[in-house]
C-alpha cells in the first residue's frame, strides 16, 4: 500500500514562509534562485533582499502610473 504524504495546516505553512521571509522574498521576486540564496553569504543575502525591495517599489510605481 502506498504511503500518503502528510501535509501541514495552512497556518503552519504561512508561518514558515513568514519566518523565512528574508529567504523567500528575493526568490519570489525573481532576483535569485533557491539554490543561489541557499549558498549565499549574509552580505549577498542582504543585497538580494535590497534588490528585491527596489524591484517591488519600481513595480508598484509603474502600476500607479498605468492604473
Amino acid at each position: 500500500m502506498e504511503k500518503r504524504c502528510q501535509t501541514r495546516p495552512d497556518w503552519q505553512v504561512k508561518k514558515s514562509v513568514e519566518d523565512d521571509w528574508w529567504y523567500w522574498f528575493p526568490v519570489m521576486m525573481g532576483i535569485c534562485t533557491r539554490d543561489e540564496i541557499a549558498h549565499a553569504n549574509y552580505e549577498q543575502i542582504q543585497i538580494f533582499n535590497e534588490v528585491a525591495k527596489q524591484k517591488l517599489e519600481l513595480t508598484r510605481g509603474s502600476e500607479s502610473i498605468d492604473g
